[in-house]
């Protein structure tokens, strides 16, 4: 299962909905990001390795999960949260990838897909 909501709420935040998708699903692959990436209210930046066969030593695909954050912030004057995957995500992705070619050999050797909600009102400035 993977989860990536984009219903930050004066009353829930991505935090806590990833928190109890974890506890109520606990196969579920997703995942808080690593402190500072995100922003704020965009915890939800992951990826997920998928082999080919279990005994495989690396990955044929990265799954990677982006939070575009949105909503609203907590609390009795909540206000809008930015809907856009916040920039501290990038150099995240570059760390990760560099980690990965350590680890697995060249990027060139897995293929990787990108996953992230695009809020739709954003699809009518490109109607």
């Amino acid at each position: 299962m993977f989860f990536q909501n984009h219903d930050n709420q004066a009353n829930i935040s991505h935090t806590e909905e990833i928190l109890r998708e974890q506890k109520v699903a606990p196969l579920s692959y997703t995942r808080l990001a690593p402190a500072g990436v995100g922003g704020d209210g965009g915890p939800g930046n992951y990826w997920v390795p998928v082999y080919k066969e279990k005994t495989d030593g690396s990955p044929v695909l990265i799954l990677w999960f982006f939070d575009s954050r949105g909503g609203f912030t907590l609390g009795a004057n909540s206000t809008r949260v930015p809907d856009w995957v916040d920039t501290s995500v990038a150099e995240w992705i570059v760390s990760e990838t560099r980690a990965m070619n350590a680890a697995w050999g060249p990027a060139e050797k897995r293929g990787a897909l990108a996953f992230v909600h695009i809020p739709p009102y954003v699809r009518l400035y490109f109607l």
